[in-house]
């Protein structure tokens, strides 16, 4: 199943692709402007990129996001320090000796961990209708529950990568 979702920052779209074990998602970005074409339409050059989202790591993002009450709005950074903490992964933290989640370390990650572990599920659990994803990093889940067809069981994935 594919499905195209607007963006609603920069110059393109995103496009998700589910296989039996993972979702792929398709970002289309508008490089540069190009020529209009004969009718007078503009043309760009558009750059594709394809991120491969294990639906176990959807899955344990949706297990954060469910926690919520249906209808509340609770920021991004919520989501991504429990997301963290849910996966056991450290590295965002502070060397305060406190070990609070650092959400300018995890942004400063824009294009691997800050997409892989956050934007990427969160544009497929809106796709699936599980949750609306607001502009100002707001995520609101409208759903009770959400599951996928697929059994996650000895999968033997590593969500550390």
């Amino acid at each position: 199943e594919e499905v195209r979702i607007e963006r609603w920052k920069g110059k393109g779209e995103y496009r998700i692709e589910e296989l039996p074990n993972e979702y792929i998602v398709y970002e289309f970005q508008k490089m540069e402007k190009l020529d209009d074409d004969e009718h007078g339409f503009p043309q760009y050059k558009i750059k594709e990129t394809a991120y491969h989202v294990p639906k176990e790591l959807v899955l344990k993002v949706w297990e954060v996001i469910k926690k919520q009450p249906i209808g509340k709005r609770v920021k991004g950074v919520t989501v991504q320090e429990n997301t963290m903490e849910l996966l056991g992964i450290t590295r965002f933290n502070r060397d305060d000796g406190k070990g609070t989640f650092d959400k300018d370390k995890f942004y400063g990650t824009r294009t691997t961990s800050y997409r892989r572990y956050y934007l990427h599920p969160l544009h497929i659990l809106k796709h699936e209708g599980a949750i609306n994803f607001y502009r100002k990093g707001l995520v609101e889940r409208i759903k009770d529950d959400w599951d996928t067809q697929t059994t996650i069981s000895n999968w033997g994935l590593s969500l550390q990568a």
